[in-house]
């Protein structure tokens, strides 16, 4: 556009002098204006603000504090930075002290120099997964429950053989299941009951090496065994619930109650996709499952089935009564114990039914057996909620602090006593 103007000017110019045109400059001026415009003047900046400094980004952020709480068989453990701090049992080196002196205080096991993903606890001996996604454990091994091929017991954590790429781990009574990343799971130990699901029972020795559960070679969602260490186990796989191992209060809810020795199918709690939670306990089992439910079977002399019929034990699923919780409450979480049961609301409050004998329900009184759940003192503010045996701990908001309530003839709620609480305790 510039050249065309200048071309223009020019041939302006040309034609005034071939033309003998009289003119003078302030008339050339005119014109050459009328053909590129007035030209504009030079505009001086306005002045800017000083720049931003530079966000300063060598301080680290914060780290965040990932804890996990563990209420087993007759153990408390929080598992927090990948390190283990316990209190309760230690007659079968629980603790890793060196001695069988119960620990009545939380005491930090120090001894396990590897990153700690995973904690579990069974009625004599204990495992742990590793940040390697292998496992070790210690304690007593009549029946092979440490999977080291032998039946020597251990006070020191030993490998587990047979088994890596572990992505969780679930002790029963005197036995141990793993779920691998590919889906299979492999379980050893004690299998006097078919509880390792491998066809068969062993009637004395157990099976000291982890092998494949019959079937599950892959495909599988999750496993347990239970907090109160049961003789039989669950997994959830695609198309359902199933369990195997001992059945003589109908706790696989496969409407018998004969043991089976390979995965059977839990009635009635439709596809896979509707399980969000295995429960199993000693003597019964759970299962929390979409839309806001949760279905017991088995044992329910206590009320443990939670579906408000005292005493009527069941060998299929039944519907645990929720009519306590609010309208806009949801069942996260729940587990069950030996004789009581627990959960989680969407609201941080807790829930407990069954037996009180050691007020393992949580509400500041011991004795007041519930059959359907009833809210406990934790009102709110729960995060995380572990059920064990007779005793129960919890999570809170919003700086993880953990409380624990229950039998506390070992010290698992590390209050530096042995005295059982209907209220929960602030786990020191």
């Amino acid at each position: 556009m510039n050249y065309l103007k200048f071309c223009l000017v020019g041939f302006f110019i040309l034609s005034l002098f071939g033309c003998n045109i009289n003119f003078n400059v302030s008339d050339i001026n005119s014109e050459i204006e009328k053909i590129i415009g007035t030209p504009t003047p030079p505009q001086t900046p306005e002045p800017s603000n000083p720049p931003e400094p530079p966000i300063d980004v060598t301080e680290p952020p914060q780290q965040l504090i990932t804890s996990i709480i563990y209420a087993d068989d007759m153990t408390t453990c929080l598992l927090r930075d990948k390190k283990l701090t316990c209190s309760g049992e230690n007659a079968h080196y629980q603790k890793l002290t060196g001695d069988t002196t119960n620990v009545i205080t939380p005491l930090q096991i120090n001894i396990i120099t590897e990153d700690v993903l995973a904690y579990e606890s069974g009625v004599n001996f204990t495992c742990i997964l590793l940040s390697s996604r292998k496992v070790n454990c210690w304690g007593t091994n009549d029946l092979g429950q440490l999977g080291n091929g032998t039946n020597i017991s251990s006070p020191t954590p030993v490998e587990v053989l047979n088994l890596e790429n572990v992505s969780k781990i679930t002790l029963g009574w005197k036995h141990a299941c793993a779920l691998l990343l590919d889906g299979g799971v492999k379980c050893w130990g004690d299998n006097n009951s078919g509880e390792l699901g491998r066809g068969f029972t062993t009637s004395s020795g157990g099976l000291n090496t982890p092998d494949y559960v019959s079937g599950l070679t892959s495909g599988v969602f999750d496993i347990s065994a239970g907090s109160a260490k049961s003789e039989h186990t669950c997994a959830l796989i695609g198309d359902g619930m199933k369990c195997w191992g001992m059945n003589s209060w109908g706790q696989l809810g496969d409407g018998t109650k004969v043991s089976k020795f390979v995965p059977t199918d839990v009635l009635g709690l439709g596809a896979g996709s509707e399980v969000i939670k295995l429960a199993p306990s000693r003597y019964s089992s759970c299962a929390v499952l979409t839309e806001n439910r949760i279905k017991c079977w088995g044992d329910n002399d206590y009320g443990q089935l939670g579906n408000n019929n005292l005493g009527v034990n069941s060998i299929t699923p039944v519907d645990v009564n929720l009519s306590a919780l609010a309208s806009d409450e949801t069942v996260i979480d729940a587990g069950l114990g030996e004789d009581q049961g627990c959960l989680l609301t969407n609201k941080g409050a807790v829930y407990c039914w069954g037996r009180d004998n050691y007020g393992q329900l949580g509400d500041g009184v011991i004795g007041s057996n519930m059959a359907k759940p009833t809210l406990s003192l934790l009102t709110s503010g729960v995060t995380q909620l572990s059920v064990g045996r007779y005793h129960n701990c919890v999570i809170m908001e919003p700086n993880q602090q953990v409380q624990c309530w229950g039998y506390n003839l070992f010290g698992q709620l590390g209050q530096g006593n042995t005295t059982p609480s209907p209220v929960p305790l602030l786990f020191n």
